[in-house]
This record gives C-alpha cells, sequence and structure tokens, in this order.
C-alpha cells in the first residue's frame, strides 16, 4: 500500500526559519533601498528650490524631512546649507539663519564623528556666529580655526578668518591669513571691489602692529583708485590719521580734506580733524570739529567724551 506523502515531513524546520529569515531580509532591505530613493529624490527637489532660490518651499520641504529623522546626516547638512545660503544670498533673516546654521551645526557635530572632520560644516558655523554680531566673534574665530585644522584649503575661509582676526583685534593673525589668501588667490572681477576691502583692512593691521610703512604701501594705491568710492574714503581718513600721529601735518591736512571732499557730513571726519588740531596745540579749532561732528551726529560718543569728558 503506498504511503501518503507529507510534505511537512520533509521540510527540515531549520530549513523552514532560513527561508522565512531571508524573506524577511529581502523584505527589509527593499523597504530599506525604496525608503532611502524616496529620501533622495526628496532631497534633489530640496537642493533644487535652493539653487533656484525658492527658500519658502526649500524650507517646507526640509522641515517634513527633519520632523521624521532629526538626526540623519543628509538631512541635517541640508538645513545647514539651506540656512547659510539664506543668510549669503539675502539681507533678511539673518539672525534666524545664523541661529538655524548653528542650532544644525551643532546638532550635527554631536551626532556625527563624519561631520567633525568636515571643514565645511566649521566653516558656515563661522560664517554664522560673526553674522549674530560682535559678541559671537570669539565663538566665529574658533570655528575658522577648526576649519583650518581640518584642511580647509579655499581662499575664502582664510579671508573670512583674517577678517575676524581684524574683527577681535589680532591683528598679527589678521596679516598672516590675508597674506596667505592673496598668494593663493585667483580672484575674478566681480570680486575686485570685495578684495580693496581686505587690502584695506591688511592695511590697518600692519599699522596697528607697527609697520606704518607696508600699511601706508596699500593705502596710498587704495586713495588712487577712483572705482570704488567708500574704500576712497575710508582710505584719506586713515591715511590723515596715520600722518597726523606721525608728526607730518601737511600730508594730514591734505588727507582730511579729500575725505571732506568725498564726504562732508560724517562725524567721524570731524572728531579726527579735531584730534588733528589737539595735536597742533589748537584747543579752540579742535573744540569746533567736536562740536561739528555733534551736530552731525548727536550720539558721537567720541566726540561726547573729548568735550565733556563723558563716556
Amino acid at each position: 500500500m503506498l504511503q501518503e506523502y507529507r510534505v511537512e515531513k520533509k521540510i527540515n524546520p531549520r530549513m523552514f526559519f532560513v527561508i522565512v529569515f531571508i524573506i524577511c531580509l529581502i523584505t527589509s532591505v527593499s523597504i530599506f533601498f525604496i525608503y532611502e530613493h524616496i529620501q533622495s529624490e526628496k532631497l534633489s527637489v530640496f537642493y533644487d528650490y535652493v539653487s533656484s532660490g525658492d527658500y519658502e518651499n526649500a524650507s517646507f520641504v526640509f522641515r517634513i524631512l527633519y520632523e521624521k529623522e532629526p538626526f540623519n546626516y543628509a538631512i541635517l547638512r541640508a538645513g545647514i546649507d539651506l540656512y547659510y545660503e539664506i543668510l549669503v544670498r539675502s539681507d533678511e533673516f539673518i539672525f534666524l539663519a545664523s541661529e538655524r546654521v548653528i542650532i544644525y551645526s551643532k546638532q550635527l557635530l554631536l551626532s556625527s564623528t563624519r561631520a567633525k572632520r568636515d571643514y565645511r560644516i566649521y566653516q558656515k558655523l563661522g560664517y554664522a556666529y560673526k553674522s549674530m554680531g560682535s559678541g559671537y566673534y570669539n565663538e566665529a574665530y574658533n570655528a575658522y580655526k577648526k576649519a583650518m585644522v581640518y584642511r580647509d584649503k579655499r581662499v575664502q575661509t582664510k579671508i573670512e578668518l583674517a577678517s575676524i582676526c581684524y574683527d577681535l583685534g589680532f591683528y598679527d593673525e589678521a596679516i598672516v591669513y590675508y597674506n596667505i589668501a592673496k598668494k593663493s588667490s585667483n580672484l575674478d572681477i566681480s570680486d575686485v571691489i570685495f578684495s580693496k576691502e581686505f587690502d584695506y583692512q591688511l592695511a590697518i593691521s600692519y599699522y596697528a602692529n607697527n609697520n606704518t610703512v607696508e600699511a601706508l604701501d596699500i593705502l596710498l594705491v587704495l586713495f588712487d583708485d577712483d572705482a570704488d568710492i567708500n574704500i576712497r574714503y575710508k582710505s584719506s581718513l586713515s591715511l590723515a590719521n596715520i600722518y597726523r600721529d606721525s608728526g607730518l601735518y601737511d600730508e594730514s591736512k591734505f588727507y582730511y580734506n579729500k575725505a571732506l571732499e568725498i564726504d562732508a557730513k560724517n562725524a567721524e571726519v570731524y572728531y579726527n580733524i579735531g584730534l588733528f588740531y589737539n595735536k597742533m596745540k589748537k584747543s579752540s579749532d579742535a573744540r569746533k570739529m567736536f562740536k561739528t561732528a555733534l551736530d552731525i551726529d548727536k550720539s558721537h560718543k567720541p566726540s561726547i567724551e573729548a568735550l565733556y569728558g563723558k563716556k
């Protein structure tokens, strides 16, 4: 008599669990790759919005992604990129954008070992701190230094670090980084005006470091360039002050007059001319200049202090 063929007896229990495991694994991997593909598509749409300047829709997509995965590396990077772009490209929402860059950068640095070696994170963090105002300059300085430690070779970062050193009064470091940036920079036409401001800051850094010759060489070149009125004005005033402090009063007076030709309603010029007259022991003329400065700007603190001894 034929025996009944029983499949369940032929299947080894171990084999059954292996098959179930493989099916579950394939299903999980498939779901993971489908999810990753969907997320990648969303991020692609997000960056399309960012590149087109549509920050409202970019913010909407980012919020959806961030709410689901607040510690995801790619999503946090997207948030940093978005708000850094807003910070650089727009004059609005500076405080909000800076704050968001700082929050997402810190979150990323705490949650990802890979991020701690990414100089781009530190550069954007430094820029955000600087944009928050002078109370955050030390944090900006430390972030930029971290970017340099992790081999940020970009000229822009060196310039930004030099600028924050200048703002903090670290003039010796400012000189080092400005010169490194200048040697490695091939600035195109669109950056010419931008680079003049850096040249001006380099000159002032030299003067603060008692290198008057280097400072004068740069300022005289900047003064002779008529393309940028703001730089010409700042150079005129700085040249006048340097010559005044050096006892070269004729040269000083010449450049004060040049500064007045450019901007005759600037309290800072009259205040410095007042210091010029004080240096020449002409206290009556000095007081007139300080009063003129206050007529232009009633809150000009240096002039108030010079006239009334009040800080």
